[in-house]
């Protein structure tokens, strides 16, 4: 383990580890990075709801000229592979 590193242990139901197990699968990485990546975002220093307010108007300005809607899951399925990706590259 790296100096300064902590380990942590997660105890889940069956049920919960069953969609942790999906969640990762679906985003094409291990259970654990995707974890890390959850706990990052939700660590991450800023505000997030002014975050998420631009990306909500940056959605609707391209609803606004496209007149094509995503799903949400499709979406977050986008950003938890871009997020894992650059959580790859890094690291």
């Amino acid at each position: 383990m790296a100096d300064g590193a902590v380990t942590l242990t997660l105890t889940l139901d069956d049920a919960m580890a069953a969609r942790l197990e999906a969640a990762a699968r679906e985003a094409g990485v291990s259970p654990e990075a995707l974890v890390v990546g959850m706990i990052e975002d939700a660590a991450r220093p800023g505000d997030l709801d002014a975050e998420r307010r631009e990306l909500a108007r940056i959605a609707l300005a391209d609803y606004d000229q496209t007149g094509v809607a995503h799903p949400l899951e499709d979406v977050l399925r986008d950003v938890r592979a871009d997020l894992n990706a650059r959580l790859t590259a890094t690291g």
